[in-house]
């Protein structure tokens, strides 16, 4: 299913029209490894089974800051996937704050899909060592301890049994949206989400 935006040039006359404002805060994050761009509906584009995906109710008339890590010309031109949505900034002008976002579910699904699939260089290396227990697959966001990650950047445990790992399991607590900041995916699955990113 795709999503049609509307580019950054009609902002001013679709936002003066829906909310009697053009100032539409910013457009990007200032992420370090895995930048969001903000876009914003085309009204009357949208296909009611997409919002079913996501985790909220979008109010009649609003034109939702949906954000997206495909780069705002490519998605201007193609239209966004639902999995290429993270998710959506419930008042577009305002801040990218936890308060102010909602989770996009295929996103998080597509993100955990990956996680099991592309398992770490490091998470391999790690469980040869351990041989039996649990690795946790952290956000690059948090730069603290290891040994003291919040719930919330840790996107999921590793399994461990005989140095391998055996399955992966989602953590329900992991939130794109922190105190520290948006979501900054390790690489292992960035890679993968910006290789299929269509070209044309």
């Amino acid at each position: 299913m795709t999503l049609w935006i509307v580019g950054a040039g009609l902002l001013a006359a679709i936002g003066y029209g829906i909310f009697g404002l053009s100032y539409a805060g910013p457009w990007h994050s200032k992420s370090k490894y895995f930048p969001l761009h903000k876009v914003l509906i085309a009204p009357g584009k949208v296909s009611p089974e997409f919002f079913a995906t996501i985790e909220a109710n979008i109010p009649t008339n609003a034109i939702p800051g949906f954000l997206t890590y495909v780069p705002k010309k490519v998605a201007e031109k193609l239209g966004l996937q639902g999995h290429e949505i993270v998710g959506f900034l419930k008042q577009y002008q305002r801040a990218w704050t936890p308060e102010n976002f909602v989770a996009n579910a295929v996103f998080k699904s597509k993100v955990h899909e990956i996680a099991a699939k592309e398992i770490p260089a490091t998470i391999l290396e790690r469980a040869k060592a351990l041989r039996s227990g649990e690795i946790q697959l952290i956000d690059d966001r948090w730069t603290g301890s290891a040994d003291d990650v919040p719930a919330i950047h840790c996107l999921g445990i590793y399994h461990v049994e005989n140095g391998a790992v055996s399955r992966y399991s989602p953590n329900p607590e992991f939130a794109i949206f922190s105190g520290v900041g948006p979501i900054e995916l390790v690489e292992s699955i960035r890679q993968i989400l910006y290789s299929e990113i269509p070209t044309s």
